[in-house]
């Protein structure tokens, strides 16, 4: 029972670095002020990323043999590829690279959206 409720706390852990790290893409579109709070949460963006995936590995350990398994690996691994293109990006700063980056920033939003659908569903 508890170990059920630790997990449901990190799902919403997850979810809140999830959508922390989709405000930093959004941070030049949305004209944030530089001295406002969600200015200065989004600087932590690396953090965030790294803090999730930690985060989703005890989550999908503590989940077990759920039936949404299978999408939160998937989405689990896009997010390595994710993070992996990012280190490579910092060594490389190219055109094609920050394309990469939010191509597969979509793709992982979208699979974490599939994932939390598929694990309501079932």
């Amino acid at each position: 029972m508890v170990l059920h409720l630790f997990n449901h706390c990190l799902e919403l852990v997850c979810l809140i670095l999830v959508l922390l790290c989709m405000l930093a893409a959004a941070k030049k579109r949305l004209l944030l002020k530089p001295n406002s709070f969600l200015s200065k949460a989004v600087c932590f963006h690396d953090g965030y990323a790294y803090a999730l995936v930690a985060l989703a590995l005890v989550h999908g350990i503590l989940s077990g043999k759920a039936a949404a398994m299978m999408s939160g690996k998937v989405a689990w691994m896009i997010l390595l590829i994710l993070i992996i293109f990012a280190l490579i990006q910092k060594k490389c700063c190219s055109a094609w690279m920050k394309k990469a980056h939010v191509v597969l920033s979509v793709v992982f939003c979208l699979g974490v959206i599939g994932h939390v659908i598929h694990a309501v569903l079932s």
